[in-house]
């Protein structure tokens, strides 16, 4: 019986490269034979490994944000600066109560005419000094706290956008060194190249 048909394989595919670019290797010609994972193609690469250089740059880049970040909030604890603060309240009002009390004793001896007028107002003026002085040293306080929160929260916020970045320069990295992978074509069974339409 003679019968006219034609004869193909069993097995056939098309391979093509997910991203678009000019080929640099081409090591298989029509009808040879090719194992499977042997390099069908290669497409240029050079564009990709620089960006993927620059990728690894961004991420050290952004690691390196992050420690800064990371010192900020360490340093940002400016509890020294505030103990101080209280420290100069708590003497201020030490000196107030001194004042007061120069100020009572020396009221009782003007009083009894111990004591001239000048004198005092010499205590009633160190008296609304020390009182002045603790008044300035409550609002250095204050502003000290007040400081203290806000570098604190200008260090978190600092950090977060640090972390940030060194994620986004991770997932930009990983698709950089996705594309990358699929510039290389590699036979996906043991096969003959049947065509080569490049």
């Amino acid at each position: 019986i003679s019968v006219a048909g034609e004869i193909g394989p069993a097995e056939q595919v098309s391979v093509r490269p997910e991203v678009n670019g000019r080929i640099s290797e081409l090591p298989v010609d029509i009808g040879d034979k090719v194992k499977k994972g042997e390099l069908l193609f290669a497409l240029d690469d050079k564009d990709l490994q620089i960006e993927l250089a620059t990728r690894e740059t961004e991420i050290a880049s952004a690691n390196l944000q992050i420690r800064q970040a990371e010192q900020d909030l360490d340093q940002a604890d400016g509890k020294v600066e505030v103990q101080l603060r209280e420290t100069a309240l708590s003497r201020t009002r030490l000196e107030l109560q001194k004042a007061k009390d120069d100020l009572k004793r020396n009221q009782e001896l003007f009083e009894s005419e111990l004591i001239s007028k000048e004198g005092i107002q010499a205590v009633t003026t160190q008296f609304e000094l020390a009182s002045n002085a603790v008044t300035q040293a409550q609002r250095n306080l204050e502003l000290g706290r007040e400081r203290l929160r806000k570098s604190k929260d200008r260090a978190k916020t600092t950090y977060q956008l640090a972390t940030n970045s060194v994620l986004k320069a991770e997932r930009n990295f990983d698709l950089t060194q996705d594309s990358l992978s699929k510039t290389r074509v590699t036979a996906p069974f043991d096969c003959t190249v049947l065509t080569r339409s490049v």
